[in-house]
C-alpha cells in the first residue's frame, strides 16, 4: 500500500474523501466486543457515563450547564481523592489524586476560573487539542465533559466535498437522534463520538488504567461502559 494511515477511530468513508482512493481497513480488533475488552483488561479503562444525552459543547459556554459539571468534579475530588488504590493489579496502593478533566475549549475557560473547582482539578485539556498527546496519561481519574459539534456549516462543507448536498435546516431529530443523511452522518459520527474517544483514550497511555467519568451520551459501542451516574 503507498499511504498507511494509523488512526484509532478511522471511518473509511470519510478517509476515502481525503485521499480520493479506495480505502482497505484492517483492524486489530475482529468486533466492538473485543476491543471493549482490549481497553478493559489490557488498558486498565473504566468509563462511567454521566449523562443520558450527547450534550454538544460548542458554541457559547453561557448556554451549557457548567454548574452541573463544576458539580461533578468537586463529587470526584470529595469522593476520590486520596484514596488509596494500586495502579496495577500487582502493585501496592498508591494515591489516586484529584481528577483531570476534558471539555470543550469555552467551558474550559469557565471551568478554570471557577472558584470552586481551584484545588480540585489537577490538569485540563480541551477537544481539538489532544492529537497524539501523552500529557494527561498519569492521571487515573478522570472527566470528560461534552461532545463536540463543529457545526452545520462544516457537515454541509465535507457533504459538500463528497459530491452530496445536506440541508441542515431540515435535519432529522436532535440530540442522539439527530441526522444528517448520507456521509453528513459519518462526519456527525467522526466529530461527536469519535472525539469522545479520543478524549477518553488520552488517559489510557499510561500503563496505571485510569476511571473516566462521561457526562454525555455520545460514547461509541467499543468503550468498556462499565456503570451510571447522574448528576443531581
Amino acid at each position: 500500500a503507498p499511504v498507511v494511515g494509523l488512526d484509532a477511530t478511522g471511518r473509511p468513508e470519510l478517509w476515502r474523501e481525503v485521499v480520493h482512493e479506495p480505502v482497505e481497513v484492517r483492524d486489530i480488533h475482529d468486533t466492538a466486543a473485543e476491543r471493549r475488552r482490549f481497553l478493559r483488561e489490557a488498558l486498565d479503562l473504566t468509563v462511567v457515563q454521566a449523562a443520558d444525552r450527547p450534550r454538544p459543547y460548542s458554541g457559547d459556554p453561557a448556554s451549557k450547564d457548567t454548574d452541573g459539571d463544576a458539580a461533578l468534579l468537586e463529587a470526584l475530588g470529595d469522593e476520590y481523592t486520596g484514596v488509596e488504590a494500586p495502579r496495577t493489579r500487582d502493585d501496592d496502593p498508591a494515591p489516586v489524586g484529584r481528577p483531570a478533566a476534558i471539555t470543550a475549549k469555552g467551558v474550559r475557560q469557565v471551568l478554570e476560573g471557577d472558584p470552586r473547582l481551584e484545588d480540585t482539578v489537577a490538569d485540563w485539556a480541551h477537544f481539538g487539542d489532544l492529537k497524539g498527546a501523552n500529557d494527561l496519561a498519569e492521571h487515573r481519574l478522570a472527566a470528560v465533559l461534552g461532545s463536540q459539534h463543529y457545526g452545520d456549516d462544516a457537515v454541509e462543507r465535507f457533504a459538500a466535498l463528497a459530491g452530496e448536498e445536506v440541508d441542515t435546516s431540515r435535519v432529522g431529530g436532535r440530540g442522539a437522534a439527530l441526522e444528517y443523511g448520507g456521509i453528513g452522518d459519518a462526519y456527525l459520527a467522526h466529530m461527536r463520538e469519535d472525539q469522545v474517544m479520543q478524549a477518553v483514550l488520552r488517559f489510557a497511555r499510561g500503563g496505571s488504567g485510569a476511571t473516566v467519568v462521561a457526562r454525555t451520551s455520545a460514547l461509541r459501542d467499543d468503550l468498556p461502559v462499565d456503570g451510571r451516574a447522574q448528576v443531581v
